[in-house]
């Protein structure tokens, strides 16, 4: 449990961390409008095209889509794309390419 905890304040720091960035060089509205538009395609996908099926978000996936918001070219954002091209790579050997959705 304490694992755990430690990640999801991690994360949160580190999260935290770009939006500054990306705050500081004027880039946060892009930012945030990127973001949206890669849950916008996901949710816009699975509504038309899953219906029956739910949606399941594995942890390469979100690794994936999470590396390309740590652009920066700072020590901070570089550590932070070699742990999140880690754990992609780890859940694609480990697990395969499984596919997002799943019938119900």
């Amino acid at each position: 449990m304490i694992v755990f905890g430690v990640a999801i304040v991690v994360c949160l720091l580190l999260g935290g961390y770009h939006l500054y960035i990306s705050k500081q060089i004027g880039i946060l509205l892009k930012y945030f409008a990127a973001f949206l538009g890669v849950v916008s395609v996901i949710s816009l996908i699975t509504i038309l095209f899953y219906s029956g099926h739910y949606l399941h978000l594995h942890h390469y996936f979100v690794a994936l889509i999470f590396m390309c918001f740590s652009r920066f070219s700072t020590t901070i954002s570089q550590g932070t794309q070699g742990l999140l091209l880690g754990i992609y790579v780890e859940g694609v050997s480990r697990w395969g390419m499984d596919p997002l959705w799943y019938p119900m």
